[in-house]
């Protein structure tokens, strides 16, 4: 049917055959309802092309959104990795401390019972045996110094993974608060 009314029409252009179409007739109703059908087509084309267009939009900013996203989740494992060999090392630290500290027991232990033995001979051997005594603690002062030094680094370098700081600087914030306070500084006999 729509093949006949399209060459009927293309007909009458032709023949240049101008009389108007009654529109109450028929073929006026099926031109008007074909005309009606064809603008509600071309809406809904119009339609589906702007949705489309929009459907496009949306997955293009989703697709830049997820780059982005990529792109600091690469940065924060990095970030993780780099932390990560930062407390392995600080660890490793602690360890090498804690093994100093239980060395410089030891030697304060035996430069005490050395002292106590020496310090039965003579005065001479008390001022030695005393400033041995002196001098192991000093050193085991600073054996414990550098333990609460690295003790500090290591929260400091645990609460900027936590915080997502800087952690060289809370690191060394952490350094430098566990190493706060002083040892005293053995006697030189020699003087």
């Amino acid at each position: 049917m729509r093949h006949f009314i399209f060459m009927f029409l293309l007909l009458s252009l032709l023949t240049g055959c101008q009389t108007p179409i009654p529109k109450d007739s028929k073929l006026g109703r099926e031109i008007a309802k074909l005309e009606n059908t064809y603008k509600t087509r071309k809406e809904r084309l119009n339609r589906v092309k702007k949705e489309l267009n929009n459907a496009q939009n949306t997955h293009k900013s989703t697709q830049s959104r997820l780059q982005s996203l990529k792109k600091k989740q690469e940065t924060l494992l990095a970030v993780q990795a780099r932390l990560q060999g930062q407390i392995r090392s600080s660890s490793q630290k602690v360890i090498s401390i804690q093994q100093t500290l239980l060395m410089s027991r030891e030697n304060l232990h035996k430069s005490r019972c050395a002292a106590l033995k020496e310090a039965q001979v003579s005065k001479a051997k008390r001022f030695e045996a005393a400033l041995s005594q002196v001098r192991a603690k000093a050193f085991f002062c600073k054996a414990k110094k550098a333990e609460r030094e690295v003790s500090g680094q290591l929260l400091g370098t645990f609460a900027a993974v936590l915080t997502g700081g800087s952690s060289i600087a809370l690191g060394m914030a952490g350094r430098f608060i566990g190493g706060r306070g002083s040892c005293p500084t053995p006697p030189n006999p020699n003087q």
